[in-house]
């Protein structure tokens, strides 16, 4: 035995983890309980990563030696394990006493304080990091300030910028926490600055084009270019999600599959970069999202992300689900997401879209009585607005849409908002309501852009024969505007008092300017542009939006069929009309039973097996039924047969 502990500290001095490993089992295969060999193998669990097993050999050193379970370097190795378990409580709940000892190590410190960070305690972190800034050494000190603004990042974006002056010199992870701080703020062009200062400060370029002669430079685990991809691709990660929130999606769309297609050593940025493009492809590359979001969705990868993180991922992977109409795998994915954030918005106006598809398939919709399961408490978010604003539209009653968004219109309103929910009123025949809103809206709103949108009132309700109703809005607006006199919207006053009153627009026609005076202002191309703006029924088409009445939809086959050949033999059931569209009276009759069986539909997908079975059947029931009309027929020709003559015996 004790060879065995001699080789076992020379190879502990000799840094041969391997020889440390053989050496301790060793010596653990004659004395299970020896301390030393114990500890030694826990070292090398620890640092080859593998926390189970060095979970387990820490407590049984617990038992072996109480005093040696409550010392502060064995409490801190279990608190480790725990953190990098995922098993965060209890880390923290470990590390806690630790700390409140004066001479506590800097390694439970910072132990602390990631366990804090990994809880999303941002704030709590900031301020274990301002502790150790105190009594840390100099060298140590850039490092505890950047992981200070990565914590404050999250809630203070002015004592983040202050930290990061602090640094001796500015760094590329510094200027990514300040774009992520303000991006918080959403102060988007701030954001993008930093980001820019970040990429400045990577010390190797990228090459830009995604190319097949970069692709093996930055494969190259140990190559400059790659370790200069690792340190932009996060830049370019978030950088792709500030462009998608200023709307600029085919910007991000490119970055982001740039930095897949050469693949990021970190795992957790591979997902995020996947979860992003899935979002923003949406449903238009089904199997492209799928696979992007089922990969992000592992519990490997979701133990790494914050729990914000984990309910994007969740929430994208159930919406995509659910426009594919997959209702149970979305529920599925639903019911993960409820059992770990109960409380979620996202998740409950997920299971309402879910329980509305159910009804629907059923024809039994009941909106109101699902949007009572919904948590009322607070105020209600933009999110939930124009969520349960969808519901009402995909339930078929914009009136309730319509009065849904209006909760979500500002002061001042924004123009797009407020055109949809005007148009949503109109939709629905509540006129008064449109006229509200509109009224409420121009008081707010800059005079130039009250009159854009009242010029686009008048016009749009002029196309369905309502445009008096928008006089009082425009006398209204008329008596805010600078100039009383505004040609434009005289005109629309006109055009709007014409039908209802034609004595009050002789009487407005007379304000308006003369042509001399229109023609040397020019003409104002407010409401082209706003209408310009409008998709057009072209646009809707190319979209997949297009519904044609039947008349059109036979009309168009008749013009692209020249002739219509008809079956050879029509069921009885079967009658043609004119234009040579066969009906048949039976609904339930089979549209293939004239054909083969081999050349049926059904047949063509189906195991060569299965052909010969559904044959061999097919020629046995032909067989039974050509038997049964022989056996028929031969019962018909006797009964009809005359009856054999009688028989005379002959006389002797």
């Amino acid at each position: 035995m004790d060879k065995l502990l001699r080789q076992l500290e020379k190879s502990i001095e000799g840094g041969d983890e391997a020889k440390v490993a053989q050496a301790a089992e060793r010596v653990l295969a004659l004395q299970p309980n020896q301390q030393y060999a114990l500890q030694a193998k826990t070292t090398y669990l620890l640092r080859q990563g593998r926390f189970a097993q060095a979970l387990e050999l820490l407590n049984t050193l617990g038992t072996i030696d109480a005093t040696q379970s409550s010392s502060a370097d064995h409490q801190g190795r279990v608190a480790y394990c725990f953190y990098r378990l995922g098993r965060l409580e209890e880390a923290l709940s470990t590390v806690q006493p630790l700390v409140k000892i004066s001479n506590a190590s800097p390694f439970i410190a910072n132990l602390h304080a990631q366990i804090l960070y990994a809880l999303e305690k941002y704030t709590e972190t900031a301020d274990v990091y301002e502790q150790l800034l105190r009594t840390a050494h100099l060298e140590d000190l850039d490092e505890i300030r950047l992981n200070q603004s990565a914590a404050l990042s999250f809630v203070d974006a002015k004592r983040c910028s202050a930290v990061v002056r602090q640094a001796s010199e500015p760094s590329a992870d510094l200027m990514f926490n300040l774009a992520t701080s303000e991006l918080q703020q959403k102060n988007y062009a701030k954001s993008l600055e930093y980001l820019d200062s970040a990429e400045k400060l990577v010390e190797v370029k990228v090459p830009e084009a995604v190319t097949a002669s970069d692709a093996p430079v930055i494969a190259n685990a140990k190559s400059t270019e790659r370790s200069a991809f690792d340190a932009v691709a996060p830049l370019w990660v978030q950088r792709a999600f500030v462009l998608a929130s200023q709307g600029n999606e085919p910007e991000a769309e490119k970055l982001l599959a740039k930095v897949l297609h050469h693949r990021p050593s970190s795992q957790v940025l591979h997902a995020v970069a996947g979860v992003n493009l899935a979002a923003i492809k949406r449903h238009h590359d089904f199997f492209e999202s799928h696979r992007r979001l089922k990969q992000a969705t592992t519990p490997a990868v979701l133990q790494k992300f914050t729990s914000s993180q984990q309910l994007i991922s969740r929430y994208n992977a159930a919406l995509l689900l659910l426009h594919t109409d997959k209702l149970g795998a979305s529920k599925s994915v639903l019911d993960a997401l409820l059992q770990q954030q109960p409380n979620s918005e996202l998740g409950q106006l997920l299971s309402v879209a879910i329980k509305l598809s159910e009804q629907k398939k059923k024809r039994a919709v009941k909106v109101d009585e699902l949007l009572k399961d919904l948590n009322t408490s607070g105020p209600s978010s933009a999110t939930k607005v124009f969520t349960v604003a969808q519901l009402y539209l995909e339930a078929g009653d914009p009136s309730n849409a319509a009065r849904e968004l209006t909760k979500a219109i500002a002061n001042p309103p924004q123009l797009g908002l407020l055109c949809t929910a005007v148009d949503l009123f109109v939709r629905s025949n509540d006129f008064a309501g449109a006229i509200k809103i509109a009224s409420e809206a121009t008081k707010s709103l800059p005079v130039a852009t009250a009159k854009t949108f009242v010029l686009w009132l008048a016009s749009y309700l002029e196309r369905t024969d309502n445009a008096a109703r928008t006089v009082p809005v425009i006398e209204q607006l008329l008596s805010t505007v600078a100039n009383k006199n505004d040609s434009e919207l005289r005109a629309a006053l006109v055009a709007a008092l014409a039908p209802m009153d034609l004595t009050k627009a002789e009487e407005q026609v007379k304000l308006l300017p003369s042509a001399k005076e229109t023609a040397a202002a020019g003409p104002s191309v407010a409401v082209e542009v706003l209408e310009r703006q409008m998709p057009s029924r072209a646009d809707i088409e190319r979209a997949g939006y297009r519904q044609d009445s039947v008349d059109v939809l036979r009309q168009q086959k008749l013009s692209k069929t020249k002739k219509r050949r008809l079956l050879r033999r029509l069921p009885k059931t079967a009658t043609v009309d004119k234009e040579g569209f066969v009906t048949f009276s039976e609904p339930r009759a089979d549209p293939e039973r004239w054909i083969a069986m081999s050349r049926r539909e059904s047949m063509k997908d189906m195991p060569e097996k299965r052909k010969r079975e559904l044959k061999r059947q097919r020629a046995d029931q032909q067989q039974r039924i050509r038997k049964q009309k022989a056996t028929a027929a031969a019962s018909a020709a006797q009964h009809a047969a005359p009856p054999p003559p009688a028989v005379v015996p002959s006389s002797s």
